[in-house]
């Protein structure tokens, strides 16, 4: 969207009613009635007060300062290019990135954390019994404060949910990743607008978007859990509760938080979309990979508790055994991975 001056001298034409009213201010008959003298004053050589002046005399000035007013806002309201896209790297981080489409009554996105659980957003979940996750239903075992309550802190914006069985493959957790300002990071997610009874098998047929953004400074109110970055402007509806990720030296993809929402950061008289994410601690990521059990008859099908290394399954890790056949992966990432 074009910015600066060129767009904001155009807010000139947009006060014609004012223009047209200031224009029949006669300024003769604003001095003579100025000079009359106001109720209860004395009058003749007498007169030692001066009439202040007039609403109708003020017009022209005010006029000025309304119009440089409604410039300055206009310049304001662009949004600014946000940071160059490094398409190298975001492609190799869609070849990796797992991110699948959530559903309750509204859409959202979420990541698998451990072959039964899935994080998404808790004001996507919101008070829902199950939310369908690429067309397999899914339950919330861990809910978070929800987006409808006014007292809740934004860091609190996520839940997991849990199915019953294996399915999913996942990728790498940096529970302690150490931001700095300017680093970049991805976030993924699918953004809505597939309506109809085949919204869902559209959604998974796509590949999610992948944004690459620049960490910038917090917010006083933030809190040490909540991350900003700008980002380009772009329409992230749908992506609540993605994966926020960085590109390793070694090129692995490593999630490092979960997408909550956008915001505004003003630099100067400019605007930039920024990307709000939250960013858990360790022990609040540990109920995420840990293995629900239903029933405690039910047989531990796969290795429980935190992961110390918080290794995923895609890609391999190095000196590890191969993926294992019995974990989905999304359709996009089938091809390219191993």
């Amino acid at each position: 969207m074009p910015h600066g001056p060129p767009f904001a001298f155009r807010c000139l034409f947009r006060l014609p009613t004012f223009a047209a009213y200031t224009a029949v201010v006669d300024p003769v008959a604003v001095q003579a009635y100025n000079a009359l003298p106001m109720r209860g004053e004395p009058t003749g050589s007498n007169r030692t007060q001066t009439r202040r002046r007039s609403a109708p005399d003020k017009l022209p000035r005010t006029g000025i300062y309304l119009t440089l007013f409604v410039m300055l806002a206009s310049t304001t309201r662009c949004i600014a290019p946000g940071p160059e896209q490094d398409a190298a790297a975001i492609r190799e981080v869609r070849r990796q990135l797992i991110v699948l489409p959530v559903r309750t009554g509204i859409w959202g996105s979420g990541f698998p954390t451990h072959p039964r659980n899935v994080v998404c957003a808790a004001h996507v979940l919101n008070d829902a019994d199950f939310a369908t996750v690429a067309g397999r239903r899914m339950y919330p075992f861990l809910r978070t404060a929800q987006a409808a309550d006014p007292h809740r802190a934004r860091a609190d914006d996520w839940a997991v949910l849990a199915c019953m069985t294996d399915c999913w493959h996942y990728n790498d957790l940096d529970p302690d990743h150490d931001f700095q300002i300017g680093e970049a990071v991805f976030i993924g997610g699918f953004t809505t607008g597939a309506t109809g009874g085949d919204a869902e098998a559209a959604l998974q047929a796509r590949s999610p978007k992948i944004i690459m953004g620049r960490i910038i400074a917090p917010r006083a109110g933030d809190g040490p859990r909540v991350k900003r970055a700008v980002v380009p402007p772009t329409d992230t509806a749908g992506m609540s509760g993605g994966p926020v990720a960085v590109l390793g030296a070694d090129g692995r993809v490593c999630v490092v938080g979960i997408y909550s929402a956008r915001g505004v950061d003003w630099d100067g008289l400019n605007r930039r979309q920024v990307a709000i994410f939250l960013t858990p601690d360790p022990a609040q990521w540990q109920p995420a990979r840990f293995a629900r059990r239903v029933r405690l008859s039910e047989p531990q099908t796969t290795e429980s508790g935190p992961r110390p290394d918080y290794l995923g399954t895609i890609p391999p890790p190095a000196g590890r055994e191969a993926p294992r056949n019995d974990l989905h992966l999304p359709d996009n990432l089938r091809q390219s991975v191993p």
